[in-house]
């Protein structure tokens, strides 16, 4: 089957549609969809009604089939082992409803992140994930693993393989093409790749394939599973490509395409969604504008100089800011292509982050259009009352208002709890855009910083 190109689309002034798949989408929570709760919490730990993005996803094709894989085999230099190629078939199973309890994030890290309560195993056991637009595995931090001894550094839980009855080693720890990610920050973890039932809302699903980490190591001081929902072309394996969630999720009948879109509320509020096989038309305003997404290069033994290009992350071009704050209006960044080119920045579009990367000369301009910000990107908490905006054009087709409250969050001490009070007793906060090098042909990441705005 020949694979159009995944496409990104934007809504009016709050919403983000990422699309990579020709069916039709769900104009509302229906049959074939499964709508998720997201989690968030702000400072007090209480909800917040306000609402204010959606991002959708899902993989191109040029017929209305969702195929198993996001691009032929040949392209990725690795080989397939896949449950679903053993005749080991997703099964749907009618179970009780998974608690919905949160964490109060934003003390865990800046900028926080936005979680997802599952179960995994027979009997269940309820794990706390980040949903990660920016990976690809479904993983968990194993009972056994030493970075786990302690309960407050595993915080969104543990699994214990050995107690559930339907665990399934798929690619044994240390076996060429086990469970092996290293992020952005530095953190790694790994272990093997395994099958087994997980349960989300009222959904339960069998022999879904995921990460168990034994090794973990976070540079935040804690660690929490991952559920990612990117491209399976991004996979951790080193030399398989498997079917990941949202790819099981079609495969198992519950939803009719792996479209997904996520609905992240403001900074400060409790809570937010996931719909997968559908988007919700009320949860954005104003037309979709289709984007291009651009692709990544990548290691392949199979070309000359070993790299080639490949669609397998949600990579767009921003192509202007702009910064509307006290009433002067101050450019940024302008005249980028929509393929990149031109001086525009390629952003992965990634949940998983709470910030947005952007080269020191973008930051520094931006920075300093920006009330009381210090050299070490801290400000007065009092600035989120700034009604300041900053513009972000993506692909040259779409602008979206990013709030400056939005990329101001607040900074705790990560063993009292306690927010960070500068000499006048007022809370200090972390400017959520940040300086990063960016070499040719590298991407940067756009967090829920803006995210939410979209």
């Amino acid at each position: 089957m020949k694979l159009a190109s995944p496409r990104l689309a934007l809504a009016g002034c709050a919403a983000l549609l990422c699309t990579t798949t020709t069916t039709a989408a769900s104009s509302s929570p229906s049959a074939g969809t499964l709508a998720l709760h997201l989690s968030k919490r702000d400072i007090n730990g209480a909800a917040s009604p306000q609402a204010r993005g959606i991002v959708a996803f899902s993989s191109s094709s040029s017929d209305d089939t969702p195929s198993p894989f996001l691009l032929p085999r040949s392209i990725a230099a690795r080989s397939i082992d896949d449950p679903l190629d053993h005749g080991v078939f997703p099964h749907l199973h009618p179970r009780q409803s998974v608690s919905e309890s949160l964490f109060d994030v934003l003390r865990w890290s800046a900028g926080g992140a936005y979680y997802v309560n599952i179960s995994v195993g027979t009997p269940g056991q309820l794990q706390t994930v980040i949903l990660d637009t920016g990976s690809s595995d479904l993983y968990l931090d194993a009972r056994n693993a030493t970075s786990c001894a302690r309960d407050d550094n595993c915080r969104g839980g543990t699994f214990d393989a050995s107690a559930s009855s339907t665990t399934r080693i798929i690619i044994p720890k240390g076996v060429e093409g086990s469970f092996n990610t290293t992020f952005g920050d530095g953190s790694t973890a790994s272990g093997p790749y395994i099958s087994d039932t997980v349960q989300i809302g009222n959904l339960a699903v069998s022999n879904v394939q995921m990460g168990l980490a034994l090794n973990v190591n976070s540079t935040t001081g804690y660690a929490i599973g991952l559920m990612g929902v990117g491209y399976s072309l991004n996979e951790a394996s080193t030399k398989y490509v498997y079917s990941n969630f949202p790819e099981v999720l079609v495969a198992s009948g519950a939803i009719g395409s792996r479209l997904y879109s996520v609905f992240l509320n403001d900074i400060s509020a409790g809570s937010g969604t996931i719909l997968f096989g559908g988007i919700d038309t009320s949860r954005y305003t104003g037309d979709l504008v289709t984007l291009d997404i651009l692709p990544d290069t990548v290691a392949s033994s199979l070309v000359y100089h070993n790299q080639v290009e490949i669609i397998d992350q949600f990579i767009v071009a921003v192509t202007a800011i702009s910064t509307d704050i006290n009433g002067k209006k101050t450019s940024i960044l302008s005249g980028g292509a929509a393929d990149g080119t031109n001086g525009a920045l390629e952003v992965l579009l990634d949940t998983g982050s709470a910030a947005w990367s952007v080269p020191p000369r973008v930051f520094d301009a931006i920075a300093a259009t920006i009330p009381s910000l210090a050299s070490d990107g801290t400000l007065p908490c009092s600035v989120q009352n700034n009604a300041g905006t900053m513009t972000v054009r993506f692909a040259g087709k779409k602008d979206i208002v990013v709030p400056i409250k939005e990329l101001i969050a607040p900074i705790y001490n990560a063993t009292t709890g306690r927010q960070y009070r500068n000499r006048n007793g007022e809370g200090i906060c972390l400017f959520m855009v940040s300086p990063q090098e960016q070499g040719r042909g590298q991407f940067l990441t756009l967090g829920d910083a803006v995210l939410r705005s979209m």
